[in-house]
């Protein structure tokens, strides 16, 4: 396993679990890490370094507010439920091209605030990229493919199906979404 050097104190290469996003499947590999990176999942993230944020944010009286309201925890329930789902109609999820998103769906993502807004301290709206002390970076399509198990190419997901098979799917999902919200406005 390789570690931090002297010369490369922006990447970190070491052995992972990697998860392949064609087929799912993981194995354990050489990786390379955008440093500062965590070995964890659970618990508090890290605090970024000192040089790394904006020496006129810490100066400054006026600190930056955020309202994540779009941050949310899966429900109680949700990862149960959506095994036992998974089960019966993982073959169909992977069909309509919504496995990834709804196995995303049940991960808790800890959120650090001042990590965030450290990072988004960096962001140059002139270039469209973060401008560290080591130099610029920027966010590409084939990162959103990769982190986000999204698709950068092909049709958008609200375009038709084209398939029979995927139009009475796409059908059905739609009756059990109707039927499930008929069920709540019952109660």
């Amino acid at each position: 396993m390789a570690g931090p050097s002297e010369d490369n104190l922006t990447m970190e290469v070491r052995e992972e679990e990697m998860i392949s996003p064609l087929n799912g499947d993981s194995s354990i590999r050489l990786a390379h890490f955008l440093r500062p990176s965590v070995t964890f999942i659970d618990g508090p993230v890290f605090d970024p370094p000192l040089d790394s944020v904006n020496p006129t944010m810490i100066e400054s009286s006026v600190h930056l507010k955020a309202n994540f309201v779009g941050w949310r925890h899966p429900q109680k329930d949700w990862k149960a439920w959506v095994n036992r789902m998974q089960s019966f109609h993982h073959s169909t999820w992977r069909q309509a091209g919504i496995h990834d998103a709804i196995i995303n769906s049940t991960f808790e993502i800890h959120r650090n605030t001042d990590l965030i807004l450290g990072v988004a301290e960096k962001w140059c709206s002139k270039t469209n990229t973060f401008v560290f002390p080591w130099g610029e970076a920027t966010i590409t399509l084939e990162d959103m493919m990769i982190l986000g198990c999204y698709s950068v190419l092909g049709d958008s997901v609200l375009s038709p199906t084209g398939d029979l098979e995927m139009e009475m799917t796409v059908d059905k999902l739609h009756k059990v979404r109707s039927d499930i919200t008929r069920g709540y406005r019952r109660k």
